[in-house]
């Protein structure tokens, strides 16, 4: 099941705060349990970042891997700069990210295989990235003379990236907002979710891309992109020392897939099994 922690809520806003009640491990799991979801592309940066891709939080000398993108302070010379910076991941995960960028056994081929399971992608036909200064045609198709030209992928497996992210309170579809924003920063994509539950506590942001942060937003990419992110937060997880099982069943209970002991449908199949 593919879903966000209970209680977030979208942009920097406070989220609820969590109450852990199942001990050392159940709080661990909502210090650490990553966001996995959809989020949207910034165009203008060196990664070849596509839709379907994986995004993953990663800090860097002075930023912690995610800034929030309402707050923005202008240069003399005019040029946009994010100003803020949220909370750095839990070490036990910045931990596992390093371990796994570093292990010459890991294969994305993995994340393909737990993501065969649960998604079809969509095709790459489909995927489409226009221009910043081209708007979307309400009105009918758009011009795909203004399609940005790139050379196909040799494989339709997700492309995994580490970098920044930049989260808020409104959902980006300014392309040329957007560039703006990412050019001094290196920032790989935005989203409305990381800020509000940095707030309440540390966490590692997984975001699968779905679309470009331009005028031209659907949803055709958003499942895959959701269980792309799904797939790589399974594979850290596993990789977590001692506790990966305990985790992924403690995400499971939370999330909904696994009744708690003490929920009334527990309750219910205990009193009819008596």
């Amino acid at each position: 099941m593919i879903s966000c922690p209970s209680g977030m809520k979208k942009g920097i806003r406070r989220s609820r705060n969590p109450t852990p009640s199942t001990g050392k491990k159940g709080f661990l799991l909502y210090r650490i349990y990553p966001i996995q979801r959809m989020t949207l592309k910034q165009s203008k940066c060196p990664h070849d970042v596509r839709l379907g891709d994986i995004v993953v939080s990663t800090p860097t000398r002075d930023k912690s891997g995610v800034l929030p993108y309402d707050m923005v302070k202008t240069l003399q010379s005019g040029v946009f700069q994010l100003n803020g910076c949220l909370s750095p991941p839990p070490r036990e995960l910045t931990s596992a990210i390093s371990e796994l960028r570093s292990d010459p056994k890991f294969s994305p081929a993995l994340i393909q295989k737990y993501l065969h399971e649960i998604a079809t992608y969509p095709g790459q036909e489909r995927d489409i990235l226009f221009v910043a200064d081209y708007v979307h045609n309400d009105h009918g198709p758009c011009d795909t003379s203004f399609r940005v030209q790139r050379n196909p992928r040799p494989s339709n497996d997700p492309v995994i990236h580490y970098g920044l992210i930049a989260s808020g309170n409104q959902l980006m579809r300014c392309a040329r907002t957007r560039d703006r924003l990412s050019a001094t920063d290196e920032v790989l994509c935005f989203e409305m979710e990381a800020a509000g539950v940095m707030n309440t506590f540390q966490c590692l942001v997984i975001r699968g891309i779905c679309d470009y942060a331009d005028s031209h937003k659907n949803k055709t990419w958003q499942k895959y992109a959701a269980a792309s992110a799904a797939a790589f937060a399974k594979v850290l997880l596993l990789r977590l020392p001692k506790c990966g099982n305990e985790v992924i069943s403690l995400g499971k209970r939370r999330l909904g897939a696994i009744p708690r002991e003490d929920s009334p449908w527990k309750r219910h199949q205990l009193d009819r099994r008596a």
